[in-house]
C-alpha cells in the first residue's frame, strides 16, 4: 500500500537504492488501494500494447531494485526525484512537500481493441514458460479486467475493490497470505 499512497502525491522524492513496486500478486492479491488504476492510468499513453505489458509486469508482482529501474514501468515518473545523498533525504522531501501543488488529475481512456485479449495472451505466455502459476494468471485476469473494461475511472475503482475482495476469499489467495504470515516468503501455487 506504500507505493499506492505515494503515487497519489505530486511528487515522490526516493533514495536512489528504492525498491518499490506493487508486490500483491505474491500473496494472491491484486493491488486494492488504487495500484491498479493509478498503473493504468500512467501507463495508457503507450496503448494497449503498453497496457498488456504492465498487467504482466502486476501479475508477475515485480519491484524495482532501485529508483531510476522504478522509472521504467511507471512505479516513478520522470518529474519525481532521486535524491543521491542519503543525508538529503528528508529534507529535500520536506522541500518538496512545501512547494508541492495539486497534481492534474489524470484522465481515463476507455480500451480501444483487444486490450483484454492481449493482456490475457501475455498471461499465457508467462505461465508456458513458467514463469506464472494457473493462480498468478488468474490474479492477472483480475487486473486485465480492471485494466479494460470500465470506462470511467470510478468504474475502475470500483471493479478494483470489488476483486480485491473476491481474492481475499479465495482459497488459494488465502493459502498465500497465511504462507507468507507464517514464513516471510512466498507461496507460488
Amino acid at each position: 500500500g506504500g507505493l499506492e499512497m505515494a503515487m497519489s502525491c505530486s511528487q515522490i522524492a526516493a533514495s536512489p537504492e528504492t525498491q518499490i513496486g506493487l508486490p500483491e500478486s505474491k500473496v494472491g492479491l491484486i493491488p486494492g488501494g488504487g495500484g491498479n488504476v493509478l498503473m493504468r492510468q500512467r501507463t495508457q499513453i503507450g496503448g494497449a500494447k503498453s497496457l498488456a505489458e504492465t498487467v504482466s509486469l502486476l501479475a508477475l508482482g515485480t519491484v524495482s531494485t532501485n529508483a531510476d529501474e522504478a522509472r521504467g514501468p511507471g512505479y516513478l515518473r520522470p518529474s519525481d526525484v532521486t535524491v543521491y545523498h542519503p543525508d538529503r533525504l528528508i529534507s529535500e522531501a520536506k522541500k518538496l512537500a512545501l512547494e508541492a501543488m495539486p497534481s492534474p488529475a489524470l484522465g481515463w481512456t476507455p480500451a480501444v481493441g483487444p486490450l483484454l485479449g492481449m493482456a490475457r495472451q501475455g498471461l499465457e505466455g508467462l505461465a508456458k514458460t513458467g514463469d506464472l502459476t494457473q493462480h498468478d494468471v488468474t490474479i492477472g485476469d483480475r487486473i486485465a479486467q480492471v485494466f479494460a473494461k470500465p470506462t470511467t475511472v470510478e468504474q475502475a475503482y470500483e471493479t478494483e475493490r470489488t476483486l480485491f475482495v473476491e481474492l481475499c476469499r479465495d482459497g488459494l489467495s488465502l493459502t498465500r497470505m497465511k504462507h507468507m504470515l507464517e514464513t516471510g516468503k512466498p507461496l507460488r501455487n
